[in-house]
């Protein structure tokens, strides 16, 4: 039995699947930082790259390669000879990336949603053919239900890791507004990646964190530091009544050392 070789490539020369986010995976700068200190000693696995000539798809490594990209050295892989069909890339990255890290949720319902629609087959087969629990599968996969009735028929359309941003959002008319343009392709013909989606749902979680500024009366009174919340269109009469209200309350625990009435201030 002949050894496989382990080459080394110009991380230029390698791409990562479409909307692959490697920078913002949990635990990354421990990895780059791994192989700062001790070099890749796990190789990555590529093949030729489907649509680029002279390029090389990643099927398992793309954290590895994009650390060895950051630190400025060559990207260790085992060359298959051939590219490799969508389903079957669907199942390596997950049989090798579930042994290795938490997938998220997302990840995991984007490639197995596609891998179902290659396959043609039902939740419970995607599941055993990905290496998965049927539980797993199902819990990516459940955003969809948040969805209101009216707007199902464009969830097809959108990968399922984008339905669940949208499933977050506070209104049905928010969710519409998102759906639209998840389903408008941009001036390069495609419709927007999770980055991008990320990016434009800002605007309605913003809409959450509107209202009134909280105002406060701050400063020293007599040597002590004093700092008291105005609530809207709060009074001065009703400052004053508030204040009398807590000097009540105060004179109740006279007794009690200043240290313990702390449980006066607790909403």
């Amino acid at each position: 039995m002949s050894e496989t070789p382990i080459l080394e490539f110009e991380t230029t020369s390698c791409l990562p699947p479409e909307d692959n986010r490697p920078a913002a995976r949990p635990g990354i700068n421990e990895l780059i930082e791994g192989i700062r200190a001790n070099t890749q000693l796990v190789p990555g696995l590529v093949c030729p790259h489907p649509e680029f000539s002279a390029k090389y798809e990643i099927l398992d490594g793309v954290g590895r390669w994009f650390a060895c990209e950051r630190l400025g050295i060559k990207f260790r892989a085992i060359l298959l000879a051939t590219p490799v069909p969508e389903a079957e890339r669907i199942k390596l990255r997950l049989q090798h990336n579930v042994i290795r890290r938490n997938m998220t949720m997302d990840e995991i319902a984007d490639d197995a949603a596609r891998y179902m629609s290659l396959m043609q087959c039902t939740q419970e087969e995607a599941a055993q053919e990905l290496t998965l629990s049927s539980a797993t599968v199902s819990k990516a996969l459940t955003a969809k239900r948040r969805i209101p009735v009216e707007l199902k028929p464009m969830v097809d359309a959108v990968r399922p890791s984008i339905v669940s941003m949208i499933a977050t959002l506070p209104t049905a008319e928010a969710m519409r507004q998102a759906f639209e343009h998840a389903t408008t392709p941009g001036r390069n013909g495609k419709l927007a990646t999770r980055d991008q989606m990320a990016i434009y749902l800002e605007q309605f979680k913003k809409e959450k964190h509107r209202g009134a500024r909280v105002r406060a009366l701050k400063g020293m009174v007599e040597g002590r530091k004093v700092e008291l919340g105005l609530l809207p269109n709060e009074s001065t009469d009703s400052v004053i009544k508030f204040l009398q209200s807590l000097a009540a309350k105060l004179g109740k625990y006279r007794d009690l050392p200043p240290d313990n009435l702390g449980f006066l201030f607790k909403s």
